[in-house]
Protein backbone atom coordinates (compact mmCIF):
# COMPACT_ATOMS: atom_id res chain seq x y z
CA UNK A 1 0.00 0.00 0.00
CA UNK A 2 1.41 3.29 -1.03
CA UNK A 3 2.04 5.53 1.83
CA UNK A 4 -0.16 8.61 1.75
CA UNK A 5 1.89 11.83 1.33
CA UNK A 6 1.07 14.35 3.70
CA UNK A 7 -0.67 17.59 2.07
CA UNK A 8 -0.84 20.80 3.89
CA UNK A 9 -3.86 23.27 3.61
CA UNK A 10 -3.02 26.74 2.57
CA UNK A 11 -4.48 29.61 4.42
CA UNK A 12 -7.82 30.88 3.07
CA UNK A 13 -6.89 34.38 2.75
CA UNK A 14 -5.59 35.25 -0.11
CA UNK A 15 -1.58 35.76 -0.12
CA UNK A 16 -0.65 39.17 -1.05
CA UNK A 17 -0.06 39.47 -4.55
CA UNK A 18 -1.53 36.47 -5.52
CA UNK A 19 -5.59 36.61 -5.48
CA UNK A 20 -8.15 36.07 -7.89
CA UNK A 21 -11.57 37.48 -8.22
CA UNK A 22 -14.17 36.11 -10.36
CA UNK A 23 -17.47 37.57 -11.22
CA UNK A 24 -19.81 36.51 -13.09
CA UNK A 25 -22.82 38.67 -13.77
CA UNK A 26 -25.47 35.92 -13.98
CA UNK A 27 -25.96 32.40 -15.38
CA UNK A 28 -26.08 33.63 -19.20
CA UNK A 29 -22.91 35.51 -19.52
CA UNK A 30 -18.93 34.22 -19.28
CA UNK A 31 -17.35 34.68 -15.78
CA UNK A 32 -15.29 38.03 -15.46
CA UNK A 33 -11.61 37.54 -13.75
CA UNK A 34 -10.29 40.60 -11.94
CA UNK A 35 -6.46 41.49 -11.83
CA UNK A 36 -6.29 44.09 -9.43
CA UNK A 37 -2.78 45.90 -10.00
CA UNK A 38 -0.85 46.06 -6.93
CA UNK A 39 0.78 49.49 -6.86
CA UNK A 40 -2.42 51.09 -5.12
CA UNK A 41 -1.98 48.80 -2.25
CA UNK A 42 1.59 48.84 -2.26
CA UNK A 43 1.76 52.80 -2.08
CA UNK A 44 -0.80 52.34 1.00
CA UNK A 45 2.38 51.24 2.86
CA UNK A 46 4.32 54.00 2.89
CA UNK A 47 1.00 56.65 2.07
CA UNK A 48 1.70 58.64 5.66
CA UNK A 49 5.67 58.82 5.32
CA UNK A 50 5.31 60.04 1.50
CA UNK A 51 2.54 62.76 2.46
CA UNK A 52 4.29 64.29 5.59
CA UNK A 53 7.79 64.14 3.15
CA UNK A 54 5.92 66.28 0.44
CA UNK A 55 3.71 68.50 2.98
CA UNK A 56 6.80 69.59 5.19
CA UNK A 57 8.98 70.07 1.82
CA UNK A 58 6.18 72.44 0.68
CA UNK A 59 5.42 73.85 3.66
CA UNK A 60 9.17 74.74 3.93
CA UNK A 61 8.96 76.10 0.41
CA UNK A 62 6.90 79.07 1.39
CA UNK A 63 8.92 79.96 4.57
CA UNK A 64 12.50 80.23 2.49
CA UNK A 65 13.30 82.12 -0.63
CA UNK A 66 13.58 79.67 -3.52
CA UNK A 67 17.30 81.81 -4.10
CA UNK A 68 18.85 79.87 -0.88
CA UNK A 69 20.95 77.39 -2.43
CA UNK A 70 21.11 75.08 0.75
CA UNK A 71 17.22 75.08 0.76
CA UNK A 72 17.29 74.39 -3.31
CA UNK A 73 19.60 71.47 -2.34
CA UNK A 74 17.49 70.03 -0.21
CA UNK A 75 14.34 70.49 -1.78
CA UNK A 76 16.35 68.49 -4.76
CA UNK A 77 17.48 66.31 -2.02
CA UNK A 78 14.06 65.28 -0.65
CA UNK A 79 11.98 64.75 -4.06
CA UNK A 80 14.87 62.30 -4.93
CA UNK A 81 14.76 60.50 -2.19
CA UNK A 82 10.67 60.26 -2.34
CA UNK A 83 11.24 59.49 -6.19
CA UNK A 84 13.66 56.75 -5.72
CA UNK A 85 11.30 55.23 -2.74
CA UNK A 86 8.16 55.17 -5.47
CA UNK A 87 10.09 54.55 -8.47
CA UNK A 88 11.44 51.26 -5.73
CA UNK A 89 8.04 50.65 -5.16
CA UNK A 90 6.72 50.67 -8.84
CA UNK A 91 9.75 48.08 -9.67
CA UNK A 92 8.38 45.73 -7.09
CA UNK A 93 4.67 46.05 -8.12
CA UNK A 94 5.81 45.63 -11.90
CA UNK A 95 7.11 42.18 -10.15
CA UNK A 96 3.55 41.03 -8.44
CA UNK A 97 1.97 42.11 -11.29
CA UNK A 98 3.58 39.29 -13.51
CA UNK A 99 3.06 37.05 -10.69
CA UNK A 100 -0.42 37.73 -10.25
CA UNK A 101 -1.18 37.28 -14.22
CA UNK A 102 0.64 33.71 -14.20
CA UNK A 103 -1.45 33.00 -11.30
CA UNK A 104 -4.95 34.08 -12.84
CA UNK A 105 -3.78 32.54 -16.38
CA UNK A 106 -4.48 29.12 -15.59
CA UNK A 107 -8.31 29.81 -15.58
CA UNK A 108 -7.49 30.95 -19.95
CA UNK A 109 -9.90 33.65 -19.70
CA UNK A 110 -9.39 37.40 -20.53
CA UNK A 111 -7.68 39.24 -17.21
CA UNK A 112 -9.39 42.65 -16.86
CA UNK A 113 -7.10 45.57 -15.07
CA UNK A 114 -8.17 47.96 -12.62
CA UNK A 115 -5.40 50.30 -12.20
CA UNK A 116 -6.04 53.40 -9.87
CA UNK A 117 -3.05 54.99 -9.22
CA UNK A 118 -3.73 57.01 -12.84
CA UNK A 119 -1.85 56.54 -15.94
CA UNK A 120 0.62 59.77 -15.47
CA UNK A 121 2.24 58.70 -12.27
CA UNK A 122 5.20 57.17 -13.59
CA UNK A 123 6.23 60.56 -15.38
CA UNK A 124 5.37 62.24 -12.10
CA UNK A 125 7.17 59.91 -9.77
CA UNK A 126 10.20 60.47 -12.12
CA UNK A 127 10.28 63.99 -12.26
CA UNK A 128 13.15 66.21 -11.28
CA UNK A 129 10.59 69.20 -10.63
CA UNK A 130 9.77 70.05 -7.26
CA UNK A 131 6.78 72.41 -8.32
CA UNK A 132 5.20 68.30 -8.51
CA UNK A 133 5.50 67.31 -5.01
CA UNK A 134 2.11 68.70 -4.65
CA UNK A 135 0.66 66.65 -7.92
CA UNK A 136 2.54 63.27 -6.03
CA UNK A 137 0.74 64.08 -2.97
CA UNK A 138 -2.68 64.24 -5.20
CA UNK A 139 -2.05 61.10 -6.07
CA UNK A 140 -1.29 58.99 -3.31
CA UNK A 141 -4.09 60.55 -1.86
CA UNK A 142 -6.41 59.07 -4.55
CA UNK A 143 -4.08 55.84 -3.80
CA UNK A 144 -5.58 55.92 -0.19
CA UNK A 145 -9.25 55.32 -1.81
CA UNK A 146 -7.99 52.42 -3.88
CA UNK A 147 -5.99 50.70 -1.19
CA UNK A 148 -9.83 50.82 0.90
CA UNK A 149 -11.34 49.81 -2.14
CA UNK A 150 -8.62 46.37 -2.68
CA UNK A 151 -9.19 45.56 1.30
CA UNK A 152 -12.46 45.91 0.28
CA UNK A 153 -12.03 43.21 -2.37
CA UNK A 154 -9.93 40.94 -0.10
CA UNK A 155 -13.02 40.72 2.30
CA UNK A 156 -15.22 40.05 -1.10
CA UNK A 157 -12.78 37.22 -2.07
CA UNK A 158 -13.04 35.79 1.13
CA UNK A 159 -16.86 35.36 0.38
CA UNK A 160 -16.41 34.54 -3.39
CA UNK A 161 -14.28 31.89 -1.98
CA UNK A 162 -17.58 30.19 -0.44
CA UNK A 163 -19.29 30.10 -3.82
CA UNK A 164 -16.66 28.51 -6.07
CA UNK A 165 -15.44 25.07 -5.85
CA UNK A 166 -12.23 24.93 -4.07
CA UNK A 167 -12.30 23.25 -0.92
CA UNK A 168 -10.26 19.70 -0.37
CA UNK A 169 -13.91 17.12 -0.72
CA UNK A 170 -12.32 14.87 2.05
CA UNK A 171 -11.75 15.67 5.57
CA UNK A 172 -8.59 16.96 6.72
CA UNK A 173 -6.88 16.92 3.46
CA UNK A 174 -7.30 12.82 3.34
CA UNK A 175 -6.73 11.20 0.15
CA UNK A 176 -4.33 10.64 -2.35
CA UNK A 177 -4.65 11.90 -6.00
CA UNK A 178 -4.90 8.74 -7.97
CA UNK A 179 -5.97 10.10 -11.48
CA UNK A 180 -6.49 13.94 -12.87
CA UNK A 181 -8.47 15.47 -15.57
CA UNK A 182 -7.45 14.74 -18.79
CA UNK A 183 -6.22 12.17 -21.62
CA UNK A 184 -5.63 8.30 -18.99
CA UNK A 185 -5.68 5.15 -20.05
CA UNK A 186 -9.09 3.51 -19.21
CA UNK A 187 -8.74 1.19 -16.29
CA UNK A 188 -11.10 -1.51 -17.62
CA UNK A 189 -10.83 -1.12 -21.72
CA UNK A 190 -7.33 -0.19 -21.23
CA UNK A 191 -7.78 2.87 -24.35
CA UNK A 192 -7.02 6.09 -24.51
CA UNK A 193 -9.58 7.98 -22.96
CA UNK A 194 -10.56 11.87 -22.11
CA UNK A 195 -10.79 11.26 -17.98
CA UNK A 196 -13.68 13.90 -17.16
CA UNK A 197 -12.81 14.23 -13.62
CA UNK A 198 -10.60 14.03 -10.44
CA UNK A 199 -10.03 11.07 -8.39
CA UNK A 200 -9.10 11.06 -5.18
CA UNK A 201 -8.57 7.30 -3.51
CA UNK A 202 -9.20 6.29 0.32
CA UNK A 203 -8.24 2.78 1.18
CA UNK A 204 -11.51 2.22 2.95
CA UNK A 205 -15.22 3.22 2.18
CA UNK A 206 -16.92 5.42 4.46
CA UNK A 207 -14.91 8.87 4.85
CA UNK A 208 -17.02 11.75 4.81
CA UNK A 209 -17.63 13.35 1.12
CA UNK A 210 -17.39 17.43 1.92
CA UNK A 211 -19.47 19.75 -0.58
CA UNK A 212 -16.57 22.19 -2.41
CA UNK A 213 -18.81 25.34 -2.26
CA UNK A 214 -22.04 26.27 -1.21
CA UNK A 215 -24.73 25.33 -3.09
CA UNK A 216 -28.24 23.29 -3.88
CA UNK A 217 -28.36 19.46 -4.07
CA UNK A 218 -29.11 19.33 -7.75
CA UNK A 219 -29.86 15.33 -8.44
CA UNK A 220 -28.96 12.44 -6.73
CA UNK A 221 -29.27 8.84 -8.43
CA UNK A 222 -27.63 5.27 -8.80
CA UNK A 223 -26.05 4.82 -12.32
CA UNK A 224 -23.98 2.16 -14.02
CA UNK A 225 -21.36 3.90 -14.48
CA UNK A 226 -21.20 6.66 -11.99
CA UNK A 227 -22.68 4.34 -8.99
CA UNK A 228 -24.22 6.09 -6.41
CA UNK A 229 -23.36 9.86 -7.46
CA UNK A 230 -24.64 13.50 -6.53
CA UNK A 231 -24.90 16.32 -8.57
CA UNK A 232 -24.63 20.14 -6.96
CA UNK A 233 -25.46 23.72 -8.13
CA UNK A 234 -23.46 26.57 -7.51
CA UNK A 235 -23.37 29.73 -7.93
CA UNK A 236 -21.96 31.70 -10.86
CA UNK A 237 -23.05 28.65 -12.90
CA UNK A 238 -20.73 25.89 -11.08
CA UNK A 239 -21.61 22.44 -10.79
CA UNK A 240 -20.10 19.61 -9.27
CA UNK A 241 -20.78 15.58 -9.66
CA UNK A 242 -19.74 13.35 -6.76
CA UNK A 243 -19.77 9.79 -8.26
CA UNK A 244 -18.85 6.12 -6.81
CA UNK A 245 -20.85 7.12 -3.37
CA UNK A 246 -21.46 4.35 -0.59
CA UNK A 247 -24.26 6.36 0.38
CA UNK A 248 -25.97 9.49 -0.05
CA UNK A 249 -26.54 12.07 3.07
CA UNK A 250 -28.63 14.61 1.01
CA UNK A 251 -31.92 15.07 -0.60
CA UNK A 252 -32.68 16.85 -3.80
CA UNK A 253 -33.37 20.42 -3.34
CA UNK A 254 -31.13 20.45 -0.02
CA UNK A 255 -28.71 23.69 0.83
CA UNK A 256 -25.61 22.98 1.44
CA UNK A 257 -22.60 24.76 2.67
CA UNK A 258 -18.64 24.38 1.81
CA UNK A 259 -17.72 21.43 3.94
CA UNK A 260 -20.90 19.75 4.71
CA UNK A 261 -21.25 16.25 4.30
CA UNK A 262 -23.47 15.44 1.41
CA UNK A 263 -22.06 11.46 1.19
CA UNK A 264 -19.75 8.89 2.04
CA UNK A 265 -16.94 8.09 0.27
CA UNK A 266 -17.47 4.02 -1.42
CA UNK A 267 -16.78 1.87 -4.84
CA UNK A 268 -20.14 1.91 -6.48
CA UNK A 269 -20.33 1.80 -10.25
CA UNK A 270 -17.45 0.99 -12.91
CA UNK A 271 -14.81 1.54 -10.09
CA UNK A 272 -11.45 0.16 -9.47
CA UNK A 273 -11.41 0.58 -5.29
CA UNK A 274 -12.56 3.24 -3.11
CA UNK A 275 -12.20 6.72 -4.24
CA UNK A 276 -14.54 10.02 -5.05
CA UNK A 277 -14.57 10.73 -8.74
CA UNK A 278 -15.19 14.50 -8.70
CA UNK A 279 -16.55 16.31 -12.06
CA UNK A 280 -16.47 20.43 -11.84
CA UNK A 281 -18.93 21.93 -14.75
CA UNK A 282 -19.20 25.69 -16.08
CA UNK A 283 -23.22 25.03 -17.23
CA UNK A 284 -22.35 22.13 -20.02
CA UNK A 285 -18.57 23.14 -20.05
CA UNK A 286 -16.68 20.44 -18.36
CA UNK A 287 -13.39 22.07 -16.79
CA UNK A 288 -10.79 20.71 -14.94
CA UNK A 289 -10.78 20.50 -11.12
CA UNK A 290 -7.28 20.85 -9.96
CA UNK A 291 -6.99 24.36 -10.63
CA UNK A 292 -9.48 25.30 -8.40
CA UNK A 293 -8.84 22.98 -5.88
CA UNK A 294 -5.27 24.62 -5.93
CA UNK A 295 -6.60 27.67 -4.60
CA UNK A 296 -6.85 26.19 -0.86
CA UNK A 297 -5.32 23.48 -1.17
CA UNK A 298 -1.43 21.59 -1.88
CA UNK A 299 -1.84 18.55 -3.35
CA UNK A 300 0.62 16.01 -5.29
CA UNK A 301 0.12 16.38 -8.60
CA UNK A 302 -0.23 12.74 -10.38
CA UNK A 303 0.97 12.68 -13.52
CA UNK A 304 -1.08 11.29 -16.38
CA UNK A 305 -0.54 7.87 -17.39
CA UNK A 306 -0.69 8.12 -21.43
Amino acid sequence: MESRKTRHRKKRKPRFGEFTLIFVPNEHEDPLQVRIHIAPLVFGICLFALLTVGTAVMATNRLKPAADPDFSRQTEASLELVSAEIASLMRSADTFSRTVEQTVAQFGSPVQYAAAAGSGMNDIILSDNPDDLPKIAEQIERARDSVVNVERLFSLNEQLLQHIPNAWPLPNNRGIVTMEYGPNIHPFTRQVYLHKGFDIAEPRPGAPILAVADGVIEKTGNAVDYGLHIWVRHRFGFRTLYAHLNSIRVNEGDRVRQGDTIGTLGSSGLSTGPHLHLELWMENQLLDPAPFLAISNDFPRRTRRR
